[in-house]
């Protein structure tokens, strides 16, 4: 673990929220998960980033095998900046209905 304990760090806000939207109980203050959420802090990740990462993977893996991966050790490690940049798929289903909304208005304008 760390030698030093960075006071500035929200770890009880970042690990609260991981459990707010998976309906789990990670204790926070835990030593490897503190030091996943340091070392990301250390790279520039803030709050924000933290619980886009919570909500995208959540949203990408609840119900499906990848679920018991939703945890501290897992999403605030290696791959953290790689989930931090993942589409997030409720958007993209999102554009997708407007693009398609808009393609049909278009058509039928055509049509007069």
């Amino acid at each position: 673990m760390t030698d030093l304990f960075i006071e500035d760090i929200p770890y009880e806000e970042i690990v609260g929220d991981l459990n707010e939207v998976t309906g789990r109980k990670f204790k926070p203050m835990t030593p490897l998960y503190i030091e996943r959420i340091q070392n990301q802090w250390k790279n520039g990740a803030r709050l924000k980033d933290f619980k886009k990462v919570n909500r995208v993977m959540t949203k990408d893996w609840k119900g499906t095998n990848m679920e018991k991966h939703l945890n501290p050790d897992v999403l605030y490690g290696d791959k953290f900046d790689k989930y931090l940049n993942s589409p997030d798929k409720t958007n993209v289903s999102e554009r997708t209905r407007n693009n398609k909304s808009a393609s049909e208005q278009y058509k039928r304008s055509l049509r007069g």
